[in-house]
């Protein structure tokens, strides 16, 4: 879901630049654009933040899980 969501702001900012590029754009028109590609981009980081914090604090709990039952395997061995 998550992969599907990024996959399609990806494909947005990939035609949001091909509209940049093209010389076919006002001063105000260009401006527009690049505050939408910036708020794309700033959604995205926004969103590898949450994911990184995600990961780091279930790897942290896995490994603690996994003291946890060697201690205890330890104890009871």
């Amino acid at each position: 879901m998550m992969f599907g969501m990024i996959h399609d702001v990806m494909s947005e900012l990939i035609e949001l630049r091909r509209r940049l590029l093209s010389a076919a754009l006002t001063q105000g028109q260009m401006a527009e654009l690049k505050s939408k590609i910036a708020s794309k981009i700033d959604w995205g980081n926004k969103y590898a933040d949450f994911y990184n914090c995600f990961f780091t604090y279930s790897y942290n709990f896995f490994i603690s899980w996994l003291r946890f039952l060697a201690d205890y395997i330890k104890l009871i061995g």
